[in-house]
């Protein structure tokens, strides 16, 4: 039977940690299917849990670092797989050159369209002189990569995949509407252009709440430009909670004022929960967001717009509803797991 293993730097919470456990999951409906996690002390057990039932075999390599390389090295000179995929700069980087070693084709996953400069020059060369190929999980960030000097050929393009889509979410009418943004606390995230068009909405619409859901560096400057801006008690900020579906799901807006995404797997869990999204137009998000249809989409840094279109939202009880219906089929149509699957099995069988 055919081989595939997946490298991935970690398990931690996050979108690429997440689409690398989905891929495993999809491709072992058809191979023997090896997942490596090459930092294995960092694994968050909702990962675990969504391959509990699948026959994907985990192997989290845990040691020094040097002897974390070696151990993983060792793994695919066990394994032999027909094709490596890998996801993250260190795993890509490393990836290749397992794959170079043992003549094993790989393949390496962009997860964004903005990469610091030193990684940009680290995932230019990975791609252009040691992988198979590398796959973008947006167009716009094939775009990107391939004016940035990868090689076209080298490119392709699958989006991330939302694995079990819910069933309608039924919202009453309330006194109080809910914003949400769910991301890492990272400068691509934007949340001072969030906070900053919050606090114009509350201005106009008191009825207005606004949750913040994530983690990470920018903690404590994210709870500083909540005190800045005056809305401390407009205002949660939950620390990488375990129920954020639910969350979604007691929400009525969704949020997103990041400068920099792929295929952003928040707005599409925003989407699964039946959501009408307002965003910024980056990445892929205009083939996500059909301005009028499932929300509005804005220009970076907007804080005018992005507020004008939250009140729209917060002041019409039924377009939040139509716009919600219409991300919930947006997401059914174009990133079912199914088709995430087929996309990358027709990859494999054009490299084997």
């Amino acid at each position: 039977m055919i081989k595939i293993t997946i490298i991935v730097k970690n398990l931690a919470s996050g979108g690429a940690e997440k689409q690398a456990v989905l891929l495993a999951k999809a491709l072992a409906t058809r191979y023997t299917t090896h997942l490596i996690v090459w930092n294995g002390v960092t694994v968050h057990d909702r990962y675990l849990e969504m391959l509990a039932d699948s026959p994907v075999e985990v192997h989290c390599v845990k040691g020094g670092y040097f002897a974390r390389l070696f151990a993983v090295k060792k793994l695919v000179s066990k394994i032999r797989p027909q094709v490596i995929f890998s996801s993250l700069t260190a795993a890509n980087f490393f990836a290749s050159i397992l794959g170079v070693m043992y003549k094993i084709p790989v393949v390496t996953s962009l997860r964004c369209t903005w990469f610091p400069k030193h990684k940009m020059v680290a995932e230019r060369f990975t791609t252009n002189w040691l992988a198979t190929l590398t796959v973008a999980n947006s167009n716009t960030g094939k775009e990107v990569f391939i004016a940035a000097g990868f090689k076209p050929e080298k490119m392709e393009f699958i989006p991330n995949c939302f694995e079990k889509i819910d069933p309608p979410v039924e919202r009453r009418e309330s006194d109080v509407v809910r914003v949400i943004s769910v991301g890492r606390f990272v400068p691509e995230k934007d949340y001072n252009t969030a906070i900053k068009a919050i606090a114009e909405a509350v201005a106009a619409n008191k009825s207005i709440r606004y949750d913040i859901v994530g983690y990470g560096a920018l903690e404590d400057e994210v709870r500083q430009a909540v005190k800045d801006a005056g809305i401390e008690d407009y205002v949660r900020i939950l620390i990488n909670p375990n129920n954020i579906a639910e969350l979604l799901r007691q929400a009525d807006i969704y949020l997103s004022t990041s400068i920099s995404e792929g295929t952003s797997n928040a707005i599409l869990e925003a989407m699964n929960a039946d959501l009408p999204i307002v965003a910024t137009n980056v990445g892929d998000n205009k083939c996500m967001v059909q301005p009028s249809d499932n929300g509005f989409l804005h220009t970076s840094g907007d804080v005018e717009s992005i507020a004008k279109s939250i009140c729209t939202l917060a002041s019409d009880y039924p377009m939040r509803c139509r716009m919600g219906i219409v991300s919930k089929r947006v997401l059914s149509q174009n990133y079912s797991a199914d088709m995430f699957g087929t996309h990358y099995m027709n990859l494999i069988e054009k490299l084997i």
